[in-house]
C-alpha cells in the first residue's frame, strides 16, 4: 500500500459499476486554498482486463509529475450491490462498552458465521437513553478479491454508497437533514437512506436506467415502484425522520420520467440538481490513456451538471479521501495488510443471540427502570407525586445494586478469541457463569489467563470441560466473581 507520506492534495478515485465488471470510471481531484478541482476524468468499459487492470492503469504507483513528484493518493470504490446494511439501536451505554454491544447484536442478524463475515458500524449521538447505530458487512472472501484486485495501488476502498451520499451533501442544491437518495445508474439503482450528511442504510435496485427508457419499461417502472416501496418501508422503520426523496440520473430525459412516474404512484419524489459553486475544473494533466481527459473545459470554471452526476461515485470517493474529517464505514480494516490502522473488525468471542438478547434485555430494564421524567413530576400534586416519587426512589435503588452486566460482558468478550462460541451469560450477585466451547483445550485455558489479567475479574475457575470428538471442540463451564458488581447511583 502506499506509504502515509503519500501526497493528501491529489486523489485519484476509481470505481467498477455492476459489481467489478465495469464499466469503471476515474477521475482526479486535487485540493487547493481555492477548493476541490477537477483535473482529470475518464471511462473504460471493462474490455480490457477487468478491475485489476484498470486500478494498474489509472494509479501508478511509481511517483508522478504531478505535485513536485509525490504520487497521489488511490481510492477504489467498492459497489455496495453485495453488502448487508443494518440499523439498530442499543443503550445509550459509553463509547468503551459501545463496541462490544453492537458487534453482538450485529452477530445476530448476519445471514452467514462471524468469521466469515467483515462489519463496520458507526453510532450517532444519543437520544432517550438510547443510541442507533448504522452496521455495514459483507463476505471477509469477496472483500479480500477486492483488496488483491487493489493490489499496491489503492491506499484506502470506500463504500461507493457513501461517496454518492458525499457528492450529494457537499455538491447539490439540498440542506434537508434527512433523506432517500435515488440513484439511477445503467444497470441498477442504489436507495440511499442519509442522516446528517451521512449513509444510514442502503438497498440496490436490480432495474436501472435500461430497463426503465427500454421498450418494456411500463412493466419495469411498476416493478422499480414496488421494490423501491419495500425499501422506503425499510427505511421508514429504522427510527430517521426522511424529510424528502430525490433522483439522481445521469439521463435527464429518464430522470423527469421516473419522477412523474413516481409521483403519480403516490411517492413524493423530487428532481435534485448539482451546484455550481463548490466543485471547478482544474487545470488539465494527460488522463491515462488520455480517455475523457480533453473534454475538461477552461480551469476554474464550474464542473457541468452532467459531468458531476456521470463520475458522481468516483468524485465523492475523491472528496471523502480529501475530507480528513471524514467518518467512513471502512469495511477493509485488515484486509489492506499495509493500511497501518487497527483490525477493528476483528470479533472475540462469538455469543449465541439467545445470549445476547438476553443481556441485552436485562441492561434495557436497568435503563427503562430508571427513565421515569422527573420534570413530569413537577407538574402534578399531592397523593399521586408522594407514590410516583416513591416508586421512582424505588426504581433507582433497584437499579443502583444491580450488577453492570455490560461490564461484564466487555470484559469477557475482550478475552475471547476467533472460533469461540457462548451459549449461555449468567450474572448474578458478582458473580458470572458462562458456557461455551473452544477449538483446543490450549485455547479454552489461555482464555482463562486474560480473564484472570483483568483487574475488574477475580477467581476464575473452569467447570467441567470435556472434549466433544464428533465436533473436535472442548465444551467447557467457567465461573469468575466480577470484582465491581454493582452500579453506583
Amino acid at each position: 500500500m502506499l506509504n502515509d507520506k503519500m501526497n493528501k492534495t491529489a486523489v485519484i478515485a476509481a470505481t467498477a459499476a455492476s459489481r467489478t465488471q465495469g464499466p469503471y470510471k476515474a477521475v482526479m481531484i486535487k485540493k487547493t486554498s481555492r477548493g476541490p478541482r477537477l483535473v482529470w476524468k475518464m471511462t473504460d468499459k471493462g474490455a480490457g482486463g477487468g478491475l485489476g487492470a484498470f486500478v494498474s492503469k489509472v494509479m501508478p504507483p511509481a511517483p508522478s509529475v504531478h505535485d513536485n513528484g509525490s504520487a497521489p493518493t488511490g481510492v477504489l470504490g467498492l459497489d455496495c450491490a453485495n453488502v448487508a446494511f443494518y440499523r439498530i439501536q442499543v443503550p445509550a451505554v459509553p463509547d468503551r462498552k459501545l463496541a462490544s454491544i453492537v458487534r453482538m447484536q450485529a452477530e445476530s442478524l448476519l445471514p452467514l458465521p462471524a468469521d466469515q463475515m467483515q462489519i463496520a458500524w458507526r453510532a450517532d449521538a444519543a437520544q432517550n437513553n438510547k443510541r442507533s447505530c448504522s452496521i455495514a458487512a459483507a463476505r471477509s472472501d469477496q472483500l479480500r478479491q477486492v483488496a488483491a484486485a487493489a493490489a499496491d495501488k489503492a491506499s484506502r476502498i470506500l463504500l461507493n454508497a457513501e461517496a454518492v451520499v458525499k457528492a450529494w451533501t457537499e455538491l447539490f442544491d439540498c440542506t434537508v437533514a434527512a433523506a432517500v437518495l435515488i440513484n439511477i445508474r445503467q444497470n441498477d439503482t442504489q436507495v440511499l437512506l442519509t442522516a446528517q450528511g451521512l449513509l444510514a442504510g442502503a438497498v440496490t435496485l436490480d432495474i436501472g436506467a435500461d430497463e426503465l427508457s427500454g421498450a418494456g419499461a411500463a412493466a419495469d417502472l411498476e416493478l422499480f415502484v414496488h421494490d423501491l416501496r419495500n425499501a422506503l418501508e425499510l427505511f421508514g422503520s429504522s427510527g430517521v425522520e426522511i424529510a424528502g426523496i430525490f433522483v439522481i440520473s445521469e439521463d435527464v430525459g429518464a430522470h423527469e420520467r421516473i419522477i412523474s412516474y413516481l409521483k403519480g404512484a403516490g411517492i413524493d419524489a423530487q428532481a435534485t440538481v448539482p451546484s455550481s459553486r463548490t466543485l471547478r475544473y482544474g487545470h488539465q494533466a494527460d488522463a491515462p490513456g488520455d480517455r475523457d481527459g480533453s473534454g475538461l473545459s477552461q480551469p476554474d470554471t464550474p464542473v457541468a451538471a452532467r459531468d458531476i452526476c456521470e463520475y458522481l461515485e468516483p468524485i465523492g470517493l475523491a472528496l471523502m479521501a480529501l475530507d480528513d474529517d471524514a467518518d467512513e464505514l471502512n469495511l477493509f480494516d485488515g484486509l489492506l495488510a499495509e493500511s497501518g490502522r487497527d483490525d477493528k473488525a476483528k470479533v472475540g468471542i462469538v455469543f449465541k443471540p439467545a445470549c445476547v438478547i438476553a443481556a441485552i434485555a436485562a441492561v434495557l430494564f436497568l435503563v427503562v427502570g430508571k427513565s421515569l421524567d422527573k420534570a413530569s413530576l413537577a407538574k402534578l400534586r399531592g397523593y399521586e407525586v408522594v407514590k410516583l416519587i416513591e416508586r421512582q426512589n424505588m426504581k433507582e435503588l433497584i437499579a443502583s445494586h444491580r450488577p453492570d452486566i455490560l461490564g461484564a460482558i466487555t470484559a469477557v468478550n475482550e478475552c475471547g478469541s476467533g472460533g469461540m462460541m457462548l451459549n449461555s451469560f449468567d450474572c448474578r450477585d458478582g458473580k458470572v457463569t458462562i458456557a461455551g466451547y473452544a477449538r483446543s483445550w490450549e485455547q479454552m485455558y489461555e482464555f482463562q489467563k486474560k480473564l484472570e489479567a483483568k483487574d475488574s475479574i477475580g477467581r476464575v475457575a473452569i467447570i467441567s470441560p470435556s472434549f466433544d470428538e464428533k465436533a473436535k471442540r472442548v465444551n467447557f463451564k467457567m465461573q469468575f466473581q466480577y470484582k465491581n458488581p454493582f452500579k453506583k447511583k
